[in-house]
């Protein structure tokens, strides 16, 4: 009853802090960034676009009179769910609706985490698993956000709480392969969290299942594929921005920034072509390995600093100073890392430590942005939450002891 009251109090806090939030942030100016535009040309007929050039410069933004090209620059989970809230002409009430949707699936996700954890941990983890993960003022910001932060989050609960049930409900694989699947339209790089289920698979002889996911996942992503193929002449399984990612994580500038091209006399012919997107995906990719090719010394460097980056503190974005980012984040980390020290069990907790390579391997290859370490910090919320209940545990048990005398 006591752990009710505490959940309880807990939605009632943070519908509160969420309310308060659409107030304090400036919700009339959420930028789309590349999913809107996307989705706004889908709206008014145009396809799945969108490059476009003026005067040979690429441009993106929405213009309604553009000649935009077709695209594969973004996976279409995300555009895909935001069509539909662009029948709302109101911008103000669109936003506010979108970011309501967004802050329901975030209650959703913790919800199906904490059941998880009340089963792996402890009715009490729970419990706090939950305090936190709707108190986390990061969390109530990201959700009025544009960008699938909380849908990976949503992704992410369901792929362990299908993994939890992996041998006990035979239909746990099909459900956790059109999950990953999904999860794929929505964050392109679940492609290696797969990648990694498929190795432990096979080091197990799990043939069954690797046969099973395998199938669902090419078939469910096949659309996609297929689509892709016919539109630009040339095989593209998740999207036409690797390249581009991957330069911006391997450059001769800085890591992360939007540096300039190699041979910016090749970007002007790659605008006259009908697919230059795919173009220049293959020029920017061809950029990057050139780069980490001749620069190996600075790679082994450059690992190292986005590993602290993206673990600990990221210096180079202004955002990470504010106290009420840094703070949490700090307190959040020391508890996980204690608590995966404590409770560390590779039979019991090998998929999450899977997860957690992933997404460092994943930024290793790319470069760390603000949006990986909240999407990360999801996954460290059970390790954290058990650590404050063994505090709570052994303050009580001390003051109990010393009632006692």
């Amino acid at each position: 009853m006591k752990q009710k009251s505490i959940i309880i109090a807990c939605i009632l806090v943070s519908i509160f802090l969420r309310i308060l939030a659409l107030f304090v942030l400036d919700i009339t100016s959420i930028k789309y960034w590349e999913y809107g535009d996307i989705a706004q040309n889908i709206f008014v007929g145009k396809g799945y676009s969108f490059l476009y050039e003026i005067k040979q410069t690429l441009c993106y933004h929405f213009k309604p009179e553009a000649d935009v090209q077709p695209s594969a620059f973004m996976p279409p989970g995300y555009v895909l769910f935001l069509i539909p809230f662009f029948y709302i002409k109101n911008i103000l009430y669109r936003n506010i609706i979108i970011i309501v949707f967004q802050h329901l699936i975030s209650f959703v996700s913790i919800y199906i985490l904490s059941q998880l954890v009340a089963k792996k941990f402890s009715e009490n983890t729970a419990t706090i698993l939950i305090f936190i993960g709707l108190l986390l003022p990061e969390f109530i910001v990201a959700t009025h956000f544009i960008g699938p932060t909380i849908f990976y989050h949503l992704i992410l609960s369901l792929i362990f709480f299908f993994i939890y049930n992996l041998g006990k409900d035979k239909y746990s694989i099909w459900g956790l392969s059109m999950t990953i699947a999904i999860g794929i339209y929505f964050r392109s790089e679940l492609i290696l969290l797969f990648i990694g289920f498929v190795l432990l698979w096979i080091k197990e002889k799990r043939w069954n299942w690797i046969a099973k996911s395998t199938l669902i996942v090419i078939l469910v992503l096949s659309p996609w594929v297929v689509r892709n193929y016919l539109i630009f002449n040339h095989f593209i399984p998740l999207t036409t921005n690797g390249g581009m990612n991957l330069y911006r994580g391997h450059n001769l500038e800085q890591s992360g920034g939007w540096p300039t091209p190699l041979d910016t006399g090749l970007l002007k012919k790659i605008i006259q072509e009908p697919n230059f997107e795919y173009e220049l995906h293959q020029m920017f990719l061809n950029d990057a390995l050139l780069v980490i090719k001749q620069n190996p010394q600075k790679e082994i460097w450059l690992t190292f600093k986005k590993c602290v980056q993206f673990w600990f503190f990221d210096w180079e974005d202004e955002r990470t100073k504010s106290p009420f980012y840094l703070v949490p984040w700090l307190i959040v980390l020391l508890m996980s890392i204690v608590g995966i020290y404590l409770n560390y069990n590779w039979e019991k907790f090998k998929y999450e430590y899977l997860y957690l390579i992933s997404i460092t391997v994943t930024i290793i290859i790319f470069f760390p942005l603000l949006r990986y370490q909240t999407m990360m910090k999801f996954m460290l919320l059970p390790f954290a939450a058990d650590v404050v209940r063994l505090i709570n545990y052994f303050i009580k048990r001390k003051l109990t002891a010393g009632t006692q005398f």
